[in-house]
């Protein structure tokens, strides 16, 4: 299981998603937690659960492309360049 959320430029959202919503997925064991921002620069925050709370990963910013296994009835990988995000 996954869990993404997207920082809104301009809101207050960051901190709820980067503090409260990190314990809280953590208390519900949700494996990885991804935060991803754009503002200043797009980056993507890939945290892994472990029996602490939430480690930070891989920090992944346009140009590379932040590796997850993603467990699931079948295992699978998740790779993408965080510009492509932006991409209409």
């Amino acid at each position: 299981m996954l869990v993404a959320e997207i920082i809104s430029p301009g809101s207050s959202s960051g901190r709820t998603d980067g503090v409260r919503k990190v314990r809280e997925y953590a208390s519900l064991g949700i494996p990885q937690y991804w935060i991803v921002e754009d503002s200043p620069n797009l980056k993507v925050q890939v945290l892994t659960l472990n029996e602490n709370g939430y480690l930070p990963g891989v920090s992944a910013v346009a140009g590379t492309e932040p590796p997850a296994d993603i467990e699931a009835d079948k295992p699978f990988l998740v790779s993408f360049d965080p510009a492509s995000l932006l991409t209409l």
